[in-house]
């Protein structure tokens, strides 16, 4: 049974504070299509069934109490403005808004198959599916599972937390601190802006990440092919290849600040930077190839973890400084006539 059909007059707020720029003038006209009169709306309060959409003139529903439930097919737009809440995604071509309650308050949405946005002001939790999702945060933050089809999520002030699915990705991050972690889709993982740390790992698809603003950045290639781009950010960076050591080609480009790259499997190409770089590899970690371009005399070159010389050999070839080190990882120095260790 259908509760709380209708309300009648009255105006709907929505805090949009926290939001990037480009999505409060959108944010706020959609918002005002369907809620600037709430007269139109679909009331739920938080017990029965909700009403179908086409009780509503606008297709709009606004949830005032706390609850679990699924929503609807048909509704164009949906307002939560409570926290706590467990919602599920009744069909394409909603529109949800997820209101500001203050910190660690949000709602868990999971999206269902067809094209949908979320404006998630909140703590939210958003798991997109297989739905054509697009995100965008607010000032509390929010956690973002990526599905089976495209996500695009645009960070707020808040700290974020977005972990690509298996359909292509666009993801950015807020000025806050930021963890945007690839999929096995083409991922492109963009960092915050502000003065916040950002982590970006590409995933087992393809992945380009970007490093952005002030705030230390660690970018981690995966096990496909990346490319993490650090010079695009000012602050200090950490690049590494894939960790568990099944990386795939990763293509690395420092900044002008103190930056260190972490050495391991798979293919590496590291362009350097004018800042004072440390290049480290860790015995069990390494195992790949290193091709760096712009090594300079103030840089530091780090083992870690060897028994004894961790260099086995140590040759000039091609105007090159080839290193192989013991656990078979290949550094080569390029533009060096000399070996630089003996």
């Amino acid at each position: 049974m259908a509760s709380n059909v209708t309300i009648g007059g009255g105006q709907a707020s929505l805090n949009f504070t926290g939001s990037q720029v480009d999505v409060p003038a959108s944010g706020t006209a959609t918002f005002n299509t369907y809620f600037v009169n709430t007269a139109a709306s679909v009331l739920y309060a938080g017990y029965g069934t909700i009403a179908p959409a086409t009780a509503s003139p606008n297709a709009s529903l606004i949830i005032t109490a706390n609850t679990a439930t699924t929503v609807p097919g048909g509704y164009a737009a949906v307002l939560d403005t409570t926290s706590g809440d467990t919602l599920t995604g009744g069909g394409a071509g909603t529109t949800y808004f997820l209101q500001n309650n203050g910190p660690n308050l949000g709602t868990a949405l999971t999206l269902t198959p067809g094209s949908t946005v979320v404006y998630a002001l909140g703590a939210d939790t958003i798991n997109a599916g297989a739905a054509a999702a697009t995100v965008a945060a607010g000032a509390q933050g929010a956690t973002v599972l990526g599905g089976a089809s495209s996500l695009l999520f645009i960070g707020g002030v808040g700290a974020v937390s977005v972990l690509a699915g298996t359909g292509q990705s666009t993801i950015y991050g807020g000025s806050g601190d930021s963890v945007l972690i690839g999929g096995a889709g083409a991922s492109t993982l963009v960092g915050g802006g502000g003065t916040g740390s950002t982590t970006l790992v590409a995933g087992a698809g393809t992945t380009t990440a970007y490093a952005v603003g002030a705030g230390n950045t660690t970018l981690i290639g995966g096990s496909g092919d990346s490319q993490l781009v650090g010079v695009t950010g000012t602050g200090n960076e950490l690049l590494a290849t894939d960790p568990n050591g099944v990386g795939g080609n990763v293509h690395m480009d420092l900044n002008d600040a103190s930056d260190t790259v972490l050495g391991g499997g798979g293919a590496s190409t590291v362009f350097g930077g004018q800042g004072y770089d440390v290049y480290a590899f860790i015995n069990g970690h390494a195992g790949g190839t290193a091709d760096i371009y712009g090594f300079k005399p103030t840089d530091i070159m780090v083992f870690g973890g060897y028994a004894g010389n961790a260099i086995a050999s140590e040759n000039v070839v091609q105007g090159a400084d080839v290193l192989v080190l013991t656990d078979g990882t290949v550094v080569t120095i390029e533009g060096y006539d000399h070996t630089i260790f003996k």
